[in-house]
């Protein structure tokens, strides 16, 4: 990868979080995390990235919210975003709010690298990286 590209992570499993934040770390990205999706709702509180992760239950506010949220600011509106759910019901719900794609829990990394690489960078970089162990 040539630059590193900024993806803020929001999910309230500890353990899913950690796995997420690794993975993209060990492809160059630099990461940012929160637990709690009401950190979003203020944009002071980040430097907008290059995408955003959300999972749909991430404590006080729903992923839902946050994307409607993220879709009607200015600096954030056109920030791909990625959902995360292990509830299909709401795909269809999450991708009229305005979400780019929808992720089924449990994750599949390599699907997540090529997603984020097609919104964000070239993915055939991030497979390289991640297949080097």
């Amino acid at each position: 990868m040539q630059q590193s590209k900024k993806i803020i992570i929001v999910e309230d499993d500890p353990d899913s979080l950690f796995l997420i934040r690794k993975v993209l770390e060990k492809v160059g990205y630099v990461v940012e995390c929160f637990q709690d999706g009401s950190y979003l709702l203020d944009t002071t509180n980040y430097e907008v990235p290059s995408l955003f992760i959300l999972d749909n239950k991430i404590g006080m506010v729903d992923g839902i919210t946050v994307c409607k949220y993220l879709r009607a600011q200015q600096e954030s509106a056109a920030i791909p975003i990625v959902m995360i759910s292990g509830a299909l019901e709401f795909k269809i719900i999450a991708l009229q709010s305005g979400v780019d794609y929808f992720l089924s829990k449990p994750l599949n990394m390599h699907s997540l690298l090529k997603i984020i690489g097609s919104l964000v960078a070239d993915p055939s970089e991030d497979s390289k990286v991640l297949n080097r162990r």
